[in-house]
C-alpha cells in the first residue's frame, strides 16, 4: 500500500485479517462522524427524491434542500465557475447528531458525535434504507462505502513539541533536521485494497484546529468501499456492512499506537 507525500505506512501484512482476534472498545472513542453510503448508477428525478424526502421528513426536525457543486474553468472568461453536480435533501434530528443525506444518485446515513455504537447505528442505516427501497424500488447499485472520522485530541501540557507519530502509524516522512525541524500542519492520503482485494481503502489524515485549550487535534478519516461485484439484495448489503465494519476496526487499530489508546480509555 502506497502514500501520497512520502507517507510511512504499516507493512502490507500489518493491514490484514489476522492484525486482531478480538474488537477493541473504548470509554471515550474518537469518533466525530461515521457515514454509510449506498450509490446507485441511474440517477432519481425530482418527483422521486420529493416522494422520498416526504416519507422520510416526518423522522426528523429538519428537512433542507441541497446542492452539491462542482469547480469548473471557463476557458473563453479565464475564471472558475461553480457548476451543479448533484443535489437532493438534508434530514437532520433535532438534535443534529443523525443525519440523512438522499440526492439523486446516493442515500447516505451519518451519525456525529457522540457516536452511541455500531448496533444503533446500523440499525438507523437498515431503517433508512428501507423506507428509500419502498419508495424508490430496486436500483442497481455501483458503490457502497463505510466512512469513520476520528479526532485525536493530544493535550499539550508543558510540551513545546508533538511528534505525531507517537500516536499513529500513518505519518508523512519529511526532510531530516537540517532542514525541516518539524511540522506544524500536513494534509495527506493513502489509497489502496484490504486483504485479498475485497475492499478498497482511503486514509486521510491531517492535524486541525483543536476545539480544545493546549491540545493538538490530528484527523484519522477511514473510508472503507467496494466499487465491482456488489450486492444488490438487502440480506447481502448488511452483511457486507458489517464486514466492512470489522475491516475498519482492525484498520483503526493499526493506524494507532498505545500512546493514541491512553487517550480513548
Amino acid at each position: 500500500m502506497r502514500g501520497a507525500g512520502g507517507a510511512s505506512l504499516p507493512s502490507d501484512s500489518f493491514i490484514s485479517a489476522g492484525l486482531l482476534n478480538q474488537m477493541v472498545s473504548y470509554k471515550r472513542p474518537p469518533i466525530t462522524e461515521a457515514s454509510f453510503e449506498i450509490r446507485i448508477l441511474e440517477p432519481l428525478d425530482d418527483a422521486k427524491l420529493s416522494s422520498l424526502n416526504g416519507r422520510l421528513e416526518p423522522r426528523f426536525e429538519t428537512s433542507d434542500q441541497i446542492t452539491d457543486f462542482a469547480v469548473g474553468l471557463n476557458v473563453k472568461r479565464r475564471e472558475s465557475v461553480l457548476e451543479p453536480r448533484d443535489h437532493g435533501y438534508r434530514l437532520e434530528s433535532k438534535d443534529k447528531t443523525d443525519i440523512l443525506l438522499i440526492k439523486t444518485k446516493s442515500f447516505v446515513c451519518s451519525r456525529l458525535a457522540p457516536y452511541d455504537g455500531w448496533e444503533s447505528f446500523r440499525d438507523s442505516c437498515v431503517n433508512g434504507w428501507a423506507t428509500w427501497k419502498k419508495v424508490v424500488g430496486v436500483k442497481k447499485i455501483e458503490r457502497i462505502g463505510l466512512r469513520y472520522i476520528n479526532r485525536i485530541d493530544i493535550p499539550m501540557k508543558d510540551k513545546i513539541k508533538i511528534n505525531v507519530e507517537d500516536y499513529l502509524t500513518v505519518v508523512p516522512k519529511y526532510p531530516e533536521p537540517d532542514t525541516i525541524a518539524s511540522f506544524q500542519r500536513y494534509t495527506m492520503q493513502v489509497v489502496g485494497h484490504i486483504e485479498s482485494r475485497e475492499f478498497e481503502l482511503a486514509i486521510n489524515s491531517s492535524v486541525v484546529p483543536s476545539p480544545l485549550v493546549n491540545h493538538l487535534s490530528v484527523i484519522l478519516d477511514l473510508d472503507v468501499y467496494r466499487q465491482r461485484d456488489l450486492p444488490q439484495s438487502d440480506k447481502k448489503i448488511w452483511e457486507m456492512a458489517d464486514s466492512m465494519r470489522d475491516q475498519k476496526n482492525r484498520i483503526f487499530e493499526a493506524c494507532i499506537t498505545d500512546a493514541a489508546r491512553e487517550l480513548f480509555g
